[in-house]
């Protein structure tokens, strides 16, 4: 995973980011590692051109991205958003539902709806805890939408539940 929240990409510049994926995606085909890499950005058109990896980087296998942050979009915003995005990604999508950083939260109807469209293929959830969302959408999984930890201190019992994996800042 690269680009992610946990660490400084908001201070990035494009340069810097082609930077940090670049080494990223060398050293992950060194060790024949798939690549995730953020493409949060401040709304629908930046995320939707920043997944669309280039070609030399082949590694890119999924892209996570964020509700855009600061616009606080409805519900019907939010799914407009990852659509456009999904549709513009050569990557699948994973929907990083982390609520205290977008402003907006995804509750599991949202996030089940989300999962439903072409080329959305999970969610890093990221909610500071375990919440009654989380356990609806563990409750009655999808085969083709992954529920990833987000937060390192809830991985062991969302695992327990059903999660998929996780992806962690002490990873």
């Amino acid at each position: 995973m690269a680009l992610g929240t946990s660490a400084e990409v908001a201070a990035l510049d494009e340069a810097e980011r082609d930077v940090v994926t670049t080494v990223c995606a060398r050293v992950c085909g060194e060790r024949g590692a798939p690549l995730t890499v953020g493409a949060g950005a401040s709304g629908t058109r930046a995320a939707g051109a920043a997944v669309a990896p280039p070609a030399r980087w082949p590694q890119v296998r999924a892209a996570l991205v964020t509700v855009p942050p600061f616009v606080r979009p409805s519900a019907a915003g939010m799914a407009a958003h990852f659509a456009r995005v999904a549709e513009a990604s050569a990557v699948p999508l994973v929907v990083y539902h982390v609520p205290y950083r977008t402003g907006r939260p995804l509750d599991a109807s949202a996030l089940r709806a989300l999962g439903e469209l072409p080329g959305v293929a999970g969610v890093k959830y990221a909610t500071g805890g375990i919440d009654q969302d989380a356990v609806a959408l563990l409750g009655e999984p999808s085969a083709d939408f992954a529920f990833l930890a987000g937060d390192d201190v809830y991985l062991s019992p969302l695992l327990v539940l059903g999660a998929a994996g996780g992806v962690l800042a002490s990873a």
